[in-house]
């Protein structure tokens, strides 16, 4: 496949004075047009010009959150999305979304730019949350506000030590979800691996336009990726096995192609997820090969499935031998 032609800075500077929504709007109607080469080159400078316009915001939005004590700054992002981040997310979610009866999900901040460390919140309609806003007494900072950021001035100035108090709070609730599902993790290197690599091949897929490439290829890749994280909880939180246990009937074939002998659950949920790991980077070749992901972002997830693979098949090894000693002290 040929590489597309590289876009010149001139192609994406005439878009220079566009803030996001009309950047938006000039897109679309360019991939209205007919397909040509003229086309296709106008629609990449405008993706450019797009995601260089919500780098500028993020940056706008995390230099204020660094020093924000008395503000909600919701900020617009594509597809009729708007976001929170930094300080605003700790005044969203512990102090403004019960009261309005809104629910909502911290997310883990996956840019590259900008990152916020208390995570990310996605917000649609935001129209109907400024109203929610007002019926709690929170209203627009007009002064600040623009059409891309949107300021809401809350009743309360937090010091530093009570914006301490919130992140406390916020990372209590993350441990105590954490304790549930995963009470004890014997290989946190793994799991974190495993969880990071998960997002990060979320939200990459998500941003897949391409219907054909979504219903045929990112499902697969989406359910192994949650199979793998599956098969690490089940392995930890599995009790250790006095015995050895036979395979299913699927799994009686090791990683190298040769029948295995009967093994633990330890052993078989470590397998499952040497499996899945392959499966899910072989996959990845073709979306390579279609362009579907940048290959920064690519390079990003293949690198965390190399290492869970290595560390998986080293941890498997030794659940095997354990396996053997097991079976060899019965006999």
């Amino acid at each position: 496949m040929t590489k597309p032609p590289s876009i010149k800075t001139a192609e994406i500077d005439k878009y220079a004075d566009l803030d996001l929504h009309q950047l938006e709007i000039v897109l679309k109607k360019i991939q209205q047009d007919p397909p040509s080469s003229t086309s296709k080159a106008a629609a990449r400078a405008a993706r450019q010009a797009l995601r260089q316009r919500q780098r500028i915001i993020k940056a706008q939005v995390m230099e204020f959150e660094q020093t924000n004590d008395h503000h909600l700054l919701v900020f617009d992002s594509t597809d009729n999305f708007s976001k929170i981040a930094g300080r605003s997310v700790l005044f969203y979610t512990l102090t403004i979304a019960d009261r309005i009866h809104r629910r909502y999900s911290v997310k883990n901040d996956t840019d590259d730019y900008s990152r916020s460390e208390d995570g990310v919140v996605s917000i649609r309609a935001i129209e109907q949350l400024e109203l929610q806003l007002a019926e709690i007494n929170i209203f627009p900072d007009r002064k600040l506000s623009t059409d891309e950021l949107h300021f809401y001035k809350l009743p309360k100035v937090y010091n530093d030590e009570q914006i301490a108090k919130l992140r406390d709070r916020s990372h209590q609730d993350i441990e105590r979800i954490t304790s549930i599902i995963l009470p004890l993790s014997p290989i946190p290197e793994l799991y974190t691996l495993i969880l990071e690599m998960n997002r990060l091949l979320y939200h990459n897929c998500k941003r897949i336009s391409d219907t054909l490439a979504r219903e045929t290829l990112v499902r697969p890749m989406i359910m192994d990726a949650n199979e793998m994280l599956v098969s690490y909880l089940n392995f930890a939180n599995a009790k250790p096995s006095s015995g050895i246990v036979h395979q299913p009937a699927n799994s009686t074939y090791s990683s190298t192609g040769h029948p295995t002998k009967p093994q633990s659950t330890q052993a078989q949920n470590l397998l499952n997820l040497l499996l899945y790991t392959r499966n899910l980077r072989n996959n990845l070749a073709n979306i390579e090969n279609l362009r579907l992901i940048h290959h920064r972002e690519l390079c990003d997830i293949l690198e965390r499935l190399v290492e869970i693979e290595r560390i998986t098949a080293r941890e498997y090894a030794k659940q095997r031998r354990k396996d053997q000693q097991k079976a060899a002290d019965h006999e």
